[in-house]
Formats: structure tokens, C-alpha cells, sequence
């Protein structure tokens, strides 16, 4: 669903059911890092086309749970836990007076990208939910005190199913411990979940930064990091040098055959604002190479030795970095 800016602050006040699968590591989408830099930072992932297109389907999904039980639902109901840390936000529930006896929980999934994660939802009908939904749904269960749960689901190359989730106490109690132990070890405490990093650099660089503060990096955690950079340094330049040689093996020819596609140049227009306009060649390499061949040269020793055989010269010719 579609939160308003009073309803993320709201969310800053508790762990979310969609929290609870980071928590556990188990979530495709959000680590414990992030759910904390959510929480403590107002730190969050912007939302993608994939669910920006579930917030706008959610009410056809609903509509039909609606139809096949005969029943209206209370839509985009938020409930706090009794212990106060969780808290969910429901797409639809049904009521009897002020006890919630059924949840709807709406999921679309690869209708805006492929369906990678297809084969974790198993036959309609049952409980076979991949493990982030069911902890998810399992949060809901547990924090309304309710017995069971609705998943529809809407899912490129096979339609509209629906999953029946019964609630587990067991299951329900681990939850409740996992978020109030996270909440009050790195939440409330401000100090990040030292196992855990976010799911990409961007999140982290939106931290706010303290003027002054120093701390010392774990030699593991800095060396790998120089490391890395130093290896992207001679890779980028492994790959620029072997381009070239590319290109002056075809010396002009305007396409060059291999076994995993063609490799194209195409000129292309450059404009010019504070240097002249330019043609210029892009290289276009294939988008798909062909697996079985590139596979057969991996299991093989000429991959290593051909790219050991790259030469990687620095500016000054030392080959030093």
C-alpha cells in the first residue's frame, strides 16, 4: 500500500511485518542494516516499479477475496502488538466486532520484471509461500491475534492464486522475541547490527555524518575493501586494454564474429558544448553469450592464461597501482 509521510514516521515507531523476514535473513529485498537505518535514520529504499505496480493492483486483489467469500473487507487497518515493538499494516482484514478472524495480504510478482522467484510459491490453495511471505504473514497472524490468513497473489504466466496461511503460536513467539531483541539491542541503542550491511552503498552514504568522530575499521573489513578496490583498478584496465586489441584486430571491419555473438561497432554522434562535436566508435558486445560455450572455456585452462597473458600498465607505464 501507498504510505503517506505521517504514516512512514508512524512506521519508524516499530518493526513492520515486512521487517520481520530481514530480521531472520531471510528477505530478497531488505537487510537487518536497513530495517535499523529505517528506524533510527528514516533511511529507506526507494520504491521501484514492481511495487509501485502491487500498490496499485492491491485493490483488485482484494476485490476479489471480496467476491469469492461474499464478504467486505476493512482496508488498510494498522494494529500495534501488545508489547508495543511490532506493528502491522493489513490490506484488508475481516472483522467480527473488534476481533480480526481473517487477514488479506496481497502480493503481485513478476509483472514488472521476470519471475525469478516463481518456484517458491507452490500449489494454490495451500500453505506454500516462499519463507519472507510467510513471516511476514505469520507477524500479521500473531500481532491481530488472528487465526488465519488470505494471500493473493497475482504472478505473470500463471494469473491470480490464492494461499491459505494458518497461524503458528510457535512461529508467532519467535517473532515477537527476534523484533523486541532487535529493538532494543541496536534500535533503541542507535548502534547498527554489526553483522549486517546494507543492501547497497547509496543507503549507507545517506547517514549523517559526525563532524570530529573517529573509529577504527577491523583490519578484515578495511583490507577486503582495498583489496576489491585495487583488483576493480586492474580489472578496468584489463578490460580497457583487451578492447583495444579488439578493435585493432578489425581494423575498421564493422562487426566481428564469436562464439558467444558478435561483437558491433557503431558510430555515434557526439555533440560537443566546450569541445568540438566528434564521431566516435561504440563497441556493442552481445547481451547473451552462448552458456554451454563460454562454460566449456571456463572448465578449461585457457581462461586463466588469457587473462593472466592482459598486461595491466598503469599512466606511467610501471604497472604499479
Amino acid at each position: 500500500m501507498t504510505l503517506t509521510p505521517e504514516q512512514r514516521e508512524d512506521r519508524r515507531k516499530h518493526i513492520g511485518a515486512s521487517d520481520v523476514p530481514a530480521l531472520f535473513g531471510k528477505s530478497p529485498y531488505k537487510t537487518a542494516w536497513d530495517v535499523w537505518a529505517s528506524k533510527v535514520h528514516g533511511i529507506d529504499s526507494e520504491v521501484g516499479d514492481a511495487a509501485a505496480l502491487g500498490d496499485a493492483l492491491e485493490p483488485w486483489l482484494v476485490e476479489r477475496f471480496e467476491e469469492r467469500v461474499g464478504l467486505v473487507c476493512e482496508r488498510h487497518v494498522m494494529v500495534v502488538h501488545a508489547g508495543g515493538v511490532l506493528a502491522v499494516n493489513l490490506d484488508g482484514c475481516i472483522r467480527d466486532g473488534e476481533s480480526v478472524v481473517r487477514i488479506v495480504e496481497c502480493k503481485t510478482h513478476g509483472l514488472a520484471s521476470m519471475a525469478r522467484r516463481s518456484d517458491e510459491w507452490g500449489e494454490p490453495g495451500t500453505d506454500q509461500v516462499p519463507h519472507d511471505v510467510m513471516l511476514q504473514v505469520q507477524t500479521q497472524l500473531e500481532v491481530c491475534d488472528c487465526p488465519e490468513a488470505s494471500v493473493e497473489v497475482l504472478m505473470g504466466g500463471r494469473g491470480h492464486m490464492t494461499y491459505t496461511v494458518k497461524r503458528s503460536r510457535r512461529l508467532g513467539s519467535a517473532i515477537v522475541k527476534k523484533a523486541e531483541w532487535f529493538w532494543n539491542k541496536y534500535v533503541a541503542t542507535g548502534v547498527p547490527p554489526e553483522d549486517s550491511a546494507p543492501t547497497n552503498a547509496a543507503l549507507a552514504k545517506r547517514l549523517p555524518v559526525y563532524e570530529g568522530l573517529a573509529l577504527p575499521i577491523p583490519d578484515e573489513m578495511a583490507g577486503r575493501y582495498f583489496a576489491l578496490k585495487h583488483m576493480k583498478s586492474l580489472v578496468d584496465k584489463a578490460v580497457e586494454s583487451s578492447q583495444a586489441e579488439v578493435l585493432a584486430f578489425l581494423n575498421g571491419a564493422e562487426r566481428g564474429m564469436t562464439t558467444w555473438g558478435d561483437i558491433e561497432l557503431r558510430k555515434v554522434d557526439v555533440k560537443g558544448y566546450e569541445v568540438p562535436s566528434r564521431t566516435d566508435i561504440r563497441v556493442h558486445s552481445p547481451r547473451k553469450a552462448n552458456a554451454e560455450a563460454f562454460e566449456a572455456l571456463i572448465g578449461t585452462t585457457k581462461l586463466p592464461a588469457l587473462v593472466a597473458g592482459v598486461e595491466v600498465q598503469d599512466d606511467d607505464g610501471t604497472g604499479e597501482d
